[in-house]
């Protein structure tokens, strides 16, 4: 089972690890959703 919006499919791409970099500006510790 393997979730297509998770933390390592977010890392292969470009524009993933813009949303992740955003998200932990905002301060989250939990990056997986």
């Amino acid at each position: 089972m393997k979730k297509t919006h998770g933390f390592l499919s977010r890392m292969k791409t470009a524009g993933g690890r813009k949303t992740l970099l955003s998200r932990r500006r905002k301060g989250r510790k939990q990056l997986t959703v």
